[in-house]
Parts: structure tokens; C-alpha cells; sequence
């Protein structure tokens, strides 16, 4: 396995080896990662998406998530902004899909045996196998700017058309058939150029950039360069299959593939730690992470099991091993997390705070539905409040407040009060709000432990109902966690369980897995998101079971 191919779309860098694979630079985790692996991988392009076109005809985009699928019977691919060209076997017909032609493909030339197209400030240019040079001006209408036999290359900075001609000398379009020599060095042989400039690869390997006029500048002295691309920056590709990038201060970097990072650099920018990481069933020693948020999916292995499926997946379809981490956190942390790229991705079972967080630009549109959880109103089996079960929620907790006020019952009525910002949290203070009183509660620690009141605010979602559980109150827990905790069975009533059949249900929690923004590994991210929230994820959380009892099931009922 060797390099075979460079493309460059905006900031990102592709590479394309012999045995198909295709890599991404994930200039944040500074690692390669794996979006495809097929053996029949034969070109890719740059552009807003970057191309792929394979030995069988077929061509894809990517779409960050995944690949969809653009034409077939291909030979050649070109692309800039959301605009696709490609020429077919056996044919000089060259094809267009853009914006204006709504998704369909239209002939642009009947023609030219088109060699290469380049777009510049969204005039199409156009050199053929022959070398003449020609300009797009209407549908399949083509306008001659060059109709001498000379070039072998076109290139931009992306503001000007460039030629490389057989000579070596390098010419800048001036308009009409108007062309102004730029270079005259005879040994150039290669052209590349985008928004980072103009460059050129010497014979002897040297790198130069075009400063303006005649002028140009030495930019890498190495004799061992054999291709070059140019976008957002320059990069460099040597006889190793090394690639380099050109940074701002001039000097060159090595996109280093799948580097050892040291542990401490591995710690995301907060310094939250994961609480668990899992590397499906290879011991992995994998840099490659994914972090997740989450509370009680987290708590109760559900993201663990997700993840662990999810690396074998990835494994199964010829990617890279990868780990899965769980960072414990609750709704308003996760927001957080999300916003400043501590995690990649998080789940919350908010609707609101899920819609708050794609309004703001903290998490990638779509939200990704995946799981569906339910709360329990859980309580003393000698039931004090007198609750009635066929009574709505808010009617419980009405009536659990009228009880704890009156104090006429033995044991007396105490709601043992969740303070850790989860989204149980916020739908138990929902309904206080609505029978318009706070909770009747009581300090979940014994007396004689000195716990200080961000150990209580701390407390996750087991301690909570351990406190019910122990001292004969009322409280609000997931179904998850109540099928967890089996040792208070035997000491807590269900009194009220949330339903599928009601959206308006507050008892009803949907699972929403957000992808961040600002994600530290985003393809991975969105990868997973989509893979969750199909149907090999949607098995994974079908069959999920904490003591032979399903905690969470499928995003297949309502809307959330």
C-alpha cells in the first residue's frame, strides 16, 4: 500500500493509496482518518466535496457522512463548489450537474476530448487532450482563448487562468486570446495553484511560488517532490508519499499519518477526562477517539454498547479501528462540551435543548433520534401520598405537595430532589412549576456525612434513588436506572411510567444524539450519528438490556 493520489477541497487534504483506501487530514486530532475503503478506488477530486470515482464507472461525492453516488460509466471526475463535470467511456461528451440544471446532468461539449477543466471566479475553462484552451460560455458553447496546440496544463490562483506550455514557460490569461509570460524557466513540470497562490514543481524536484510579474520565490528546496496541490494552502507530496503543507510562517509541516500522541495531548481542551473508553473487542491502541456526553445512557452501558458495535462495524467495512469514549457530563454540560469541542458528540433527551443547540450553531444539523427512554415515578410501596395511578403526573405531584403540607402521615411524604442539571432535572422542576410549589425534600445525605453542596449538586442519577429508596420518599428516575439499581426493588413502588402513545407525554424522554461544530474528529462523529441512528444502531438499542429488562428502545414510535 502506497501513495497514489492528492486532493485538496477548501482547508482539507485528501490522499488516495493503491489498495483504495481513502484517507482525510483531521487537522484537529492532526490524523488521517479512513472515510472509504475499496479496491477499485482509482481518482479523487477536489472541490467543496471531494470526488471519488472508481475503476467500475461509478462516482460519489462525500457529504461528510457519507458517499452519494453521482453518475456512472465515468473516466474522468472534476468538481469546485456544489458543481460536478465528468466525461464517460468511450465518448468526447462532457457532462454538468449543478445548482441551475436542478439535479439532473446536461451535455456541456459534444466536441473535446476534454484532458482537464478548472474553474476561475466561476468562469469554466477548458484544456483539451490536443492542448488548446477554451472558455464556457453557454450551454454546449465553448469560445476558443488559446487555439494554439501548446499547453499541457491549466491551472489558477483563483483569480487568474495560468498555461504550462511543452517549453516550460508559464503564461497568465489577460482576456480574448491575450496571454502575458509569468515564467520562462524551461525545466517547470508542474502547475498548481488555488487561494494559498500560484506554485511550481522543477525537474530537479524544487518547489517555487509565483509572487507576480516574472517574480518567483523558492519555497521548498528538496529534490525529492513529485506532485503538488493547492487550495486553502499548498501541499507537497515527496517520493515517499509524504505529504507536507505550506504554513504561514513558510516553512513546510508533515501531515504525520496516524502519529503517536502522547497521552498527555490527548486530553480534551477542558480537561474533562473519559469516564470509560471502549475499544469493541481488539485492545486497540488506536489515537483515533471519539468522545461522547452523556448521563444515564451513558451511566447505564448504552453508550457503551453503541460503541462498542459501532468499532466493530467500522472494522467489518475495512476502516481503521477507532475508540469510543463516554464522558459523564448532563445536559447543561453537554451544551457546554458541545460548543467549545471538549466532546465530539452528545445526547440529550431535551427537545428543547437539542433545538437550542442547532438554532445556535453549537451542534451539525440534523438532530439524530435514536433512542427512546422513559421516566418512573418511583416511591414507598406503603405509598403515604395515597397516590392514585390512574392520575396524570402533574395531578402526583400535586397531590404528593398537598400530603408533605398537611404532615398527618406516617411515613411522612418527602420527594427526594434530583440537583444534578440532568434532563430529569429540568422535567421534575417542569412540574413543580406547573402545581406552581417547589419540592418538599430533604438533604439526600445522612447527618453525619460532611458533604458539602457541590457533592450534592454532583450526585448522579443512582445516589438519587438510593436516597429514595433508603429513607421512604418519592422521586423522579429513569427507567434505565431504576432497572439497574435491582437492590431497591424490593423497597420502591412504580407509581406512574411515561408512554410512547402521547407526545405531550412529560414522562416520555427521546434520546437526540447532537454532533458538535466544533468536533475534534467530525467525520467520525457524523459517521457514527448516522450509523446509530440506522438500522444496524437501531438493532444495537433494540437489544440493549440491563438484567435481561430492555431500557431503551428504538427511535421507531413518535417524533420525540
Amino acid at each position: 500500500m502506497s501513495f497514489r493520489q492528492i486532493a485538496v477541497a477548501g482547508q482539507d487534504c485528501y490522499q488516495l493509496l493503491t489498495d483504495g483506501t481513502v484517507k482525510q487530514y483531521n487537522a484537529t486530532s492532526a490524523t488521517w482518518e479512513v472515510i472509504d475503503q475499496q479496491e477499485d478506488n482509482v481518482e479523487i477530486v477536489g472541490g467543496t466535496y471531494v470526488g471519488l470515482r472508481r475503476e467500475s464507472g461509478h462516482a460519489y461525492k462525500f457529504n461528510r457522512r457519507y458517499w452519494e453516488h453521482l453518475h456512472t460509466g465515468v473516466t474522468r471526475l472534476w468538481g469546485w463548489k456544489d458543481r460536478f463535470w465528468l466525461r464517460k467511456e468511450g465518448s468526447s461528451i462532457l457532462w454538468y450537474k449543478g445548482p441551475e440544471t436542478h439535479g439532473e446532468w446536461k451535455i456541456r461539449s459534444y466536441y473535446f476530448l476534454t484532458k482537464d477543466l478548472i474553474m476561475v471566479q466561476n468562469n469554466i475553462y477548458q484544456l483539451a487532450e490536443n492542448g488548446q484552451i477554451s472558455s464556457y460560455c453557454s450551454p454546449e458553447g465553448w469560445t476558443f482563448i488559446d487555439p494554439s496546440t501548446d499547453a499541457i496544463a491549466i491551472a489558477t490562483d483563483n483569480n487568474n487562468l495560468f498555461k504550462l506550455q511543452k517549453n516550460g514557460f508559464i503564461y497568465r490569461f489577460k482576456g480574448q486570446e491575450n496571454w502575458q509570460l509569468v515564467g520562462s524557466e524551461k525545466n517547470i513540470v508542474e502547475i498548481a495553484g488555488g487561494i494559498a497562490g500560484l506554485f511550481t514543481r522543477h525537474r530537479d524536484g524544487t518547489v517555487y511560488k509565483f509572487l507576480g510579474d516574472l517574480s518567483w520565490q523558492v519555497s521548498d528546496v528538496n529534490t525529492d517532490n513529485v506532485h503538488l496541490a493547492v487550495a486553502a494552502s499548498a501541499y507537497r507530496v515527496n517520493d515517499k508519499g509524504e505529504i507536507h503543507r505550506l504554513e504561514a510562517t513558510g516553512a513546510w509541516t508533515l501531515l504525520e499519518d496516524n502519529p503517536v500522541v502522547p497521552p498527555e495531548e490527548r486530553r480534551t481542551p477542558t480537561g474533562v477526562e473519559p469516564k470509560y473508553t471502549y475499544d469493541g473487542p481488539y485492545n486497540n491502541r488506536s489515537s483515533t477517539l471519539l468522545r461522547i456526553a452523556s448521563g444515564a445512557a451513558g451511566q447505564n452501558g448504552l453508550v457503551g454498547a453503541l460503541g462498542d458495535a459501532f468499532i466493530k462495524f467500522r472494522v467489518s467495512k475495512g476502516f481503521d479501528v477507532c475508540k469510543v469514549a463516554w464522558c459523564e457530563s448532563n445536559t447543561s454540560n453537554s451544551l457546554n462540551y458541545l460548543n467549545d469541542g471538549t466532546v465530539d458528540a452528545a445526547i440529550t433527551c431535551s427537545p428543547p435543548a437539542a433545538a437550542a443547540a442547532i438554532d445556535e450553531g453549537i451542534a451539525l444539523d440534523p438532530v439524530h433520534y435514536i433512542f427512546r427512554e422513559h421516566l418512573l415515578l418511583v416511591g414507598p410501596p406503603s405509598n403515604p401520598a395515597n397516590l392514585n395511578p390512574n392520575s396524570d403526573i402533574t395531578t402526583m405531584f400535586s397531590t404528593i405537595y398537598r400530603a408533605a403540607v398537611a404532615g398527618n402521615t406516617y411515613p411522612s411524604v418527602l420527594f427526594s430532589h434530583r440537583r444534578d442539571r440532568s434532563t430529569t432535572n429540568l422535567i421534575e422542576s417542569t412540574l413543580w412549576k406547573k402545581v406552581n410549589q417547589g419540592p418538599m425534600e430533604i438533604n439526600p445525605f445522612p447527618e453525619h456525612i460532611n458533604s458539602s453542596s457541590d457533592e450534592r449538586d454532583a450526585c448522579d442519577a443512582s445516589l438519587a434513588l438510593h436516597a429514595a429508596a433508603n429513607w421512604q420518599q418519592y422521586t423522579l428516575t429513569e427507567y434505565s436506572t431504576y432497572c439497574l439499581n435491582t437492590v431497591h426493588h424490593d423497597r420502591l413502588a412504580i407509581y406512574k411510567r411515561g408512554q410512547d402513545d402521547d407526545p405531550s407525554d412529560l414522562l416520555f424522554m427521546p434520546g437526540y444524539l447532537l454532533v458538535s461544530a466544533r468536533a475534534r474528529n467530525p467525520i467520525l462523529a457524523e459517521q457514527f450519528a448516522a450509523w446509530a441512528a440506522g438500522p444496524e444502531g437501531q438493532a444495537v438499542v433494540d437489544g440493549f438490556k440491563i438484567y435481561n429488562k430492555h431500557s431503551a428502545y428504538s427511535a421507531t414510535l413518535g417524533e420525540g
